[in-house]
């Protein structure tokens, strides 16, 4: 499906056109419309502005200077059908071009065998898609853990030998044994330290915001008896009712219903090494040793399964958002104020967790991972010359 990539990770040839997205000479037409370059990078949508409205550019711009593809797609008919520069053409999303790597493509589609959790049409076709990003920035380093580990421990400044389960879209197959909503995690990853081991879950922003959907978990029997027994949050306090820290608190309640409940942890584990395939790029030394980890933490988790002196620190939460947006570290800021233990959240621009990946990498192929994925959503300066051209046009 990346036939026309010249690499893994399906980089553009040296034929790919205009790599700096102007042309020798492109200048604003005066009469207001826009330029030949502008009609190439498509569409943009109407009455956006911010970070949103640049996001959107830089990725229509990727879709015609980086990957070279001339068409653009549009939304769904429910949404209007609107042509737009930052959805791919139908052809070229089924051909795979909203993944940065093979890796990627693998991810997903055994994502969307495992059933419901990611949406097909979006994370496909929408260049804009944070579960397109997830998925291009997690694949790499579920496929080798060894730098999984190696990544994370720079990010949370805390020693990690081994990343032994990470699972995108996560919730349990049997929410009627957890906390009984429709939440699940962007990512659900275990870690492994030599105190023990941890729990992550990751909330991954990208041109989105917190979801707007409110669910009253103070009313729930469930969260209250998790608040009673962690005492991780006052569900009496107004502040912990409010909209804005409604997602993150149930993230974290339910990675922490997950973590702390025995049987829960045991089950996912087993999970982990009931779908390990038997051959590929994850049959490697580092994906031995970090097999072998999880071995024994099910053996450990088995054995105090009901007891009383099993795993109790709560996991932790990892927000990850676009440099450009302020208003994901205004939402975690409110979020941590509510956090009984507030060293539980962490908060990290996306360009934390590339540069982790770039300083961390220890092959050729890491090191382009990497810096594919500083093009694709993090340096909007090749970007910049048509974007103030837009601006002009469209002002």
């Amino acid at each position: 499906m990346f036939e026309t990539a010249p690499d893994p990770t399906g980089r553009p040839s040296e034929t790919a056109p205009h790599p700096t997205g102007s042309r020798p000479g492109a200048a604003p037409d005066p009469t207001g419309r826009p330029s030949e370059v502008l009609r190439e990078i498509g569409p943009q949508a109407p009455g956006e502005s911010g970070v949103r409205a640049r996001i959107r550019f830089h990725q229509s711009w990727y879709r015609r200077h980086i990957l070279g593809l001339p068409r653009y797609g549009s939304t769904e008919p429910h949404s209007g059908g609107r042509a737009m520069g930052s959805i791919l053409h139908p052809d070229d999303a089924a051909a795979g071009r909203n993944f940065t790597t093979p890796a990627a493509e693998r991810l997903y589609l055994d994502r969307r065998r495992a059933g419901w959790g990611v949406d097909p049409v979006r994370c496909t076709g929408y260049l804009t898609s944070s579960q397109a990003l997830t998925i291009n920035l997690l694949a790499p380093l579920k496929e080798d853990p060894a730098w999984a580990a190696r990544v994370l421990s720079g990010l949370l400044d805390r020693e990690i030998t081994a990343v032994s389960g990470l699972e995108i879209e996560y919730a349990p197959r049997r929410r009627s044994l957890h906390l009984g909503d429709m939440t699940r995690l962007d990512a659900w990853i275990r870690l492994e330290t030599g105190s023990g081991p941890q729990g992550l879950a990751l909330e991954i922003k990208y041109a989105d915001r917190f979801s707007s959907r409110h669910l009253r978990v103070a009313e729930n029997p469930r969260y209250r008896e998790l608040a009673r027994t962690t005492g991780l949050w006052d569900l009496d306090d107004e502040r912990t009712r409010s909209r804005p820290v409604n997602q993150l608190l149930r993230c974290h309640a339910l990675a922490t219903h997950l973590w702390l409940d025995p049987s829960s942890a045991e089950a996912w584990l087993a999970e982990q090494l009931a779908e390990r395939p038997t051959n590929g790029p994850m049959n490697g030394p580092a994906d031995r040793r970090t097999e072998r980890a999880v071995d024994r933490t099910v053996d450990r988790t088995a054995d105090r399964a009901g007891s009383d002196d099993g795993p109790k620190t709560p996991p932790t939460v990892l927000v990850l958002h676009h440099p450009d947006d302020r208003s994901a570290p205004k939402t975690v800021g409110l979020y941590r104020d509510v956090l009984t233990r507030p060293e539980l959240l962490k908060v990290s621009g996306l360009d934390g967790l590339v540069s982790r990946m770039a300083a961390t990498a220890d092959s050729a192929y890491q090191r382009t991972v990497a810096q594919d994925l500083r093009i694709r959503y993090l340096d909007h300066g090749p970007s910049d010359e048509s974007w103030e051209e837009h601006r002009i046009t469209d002002s």
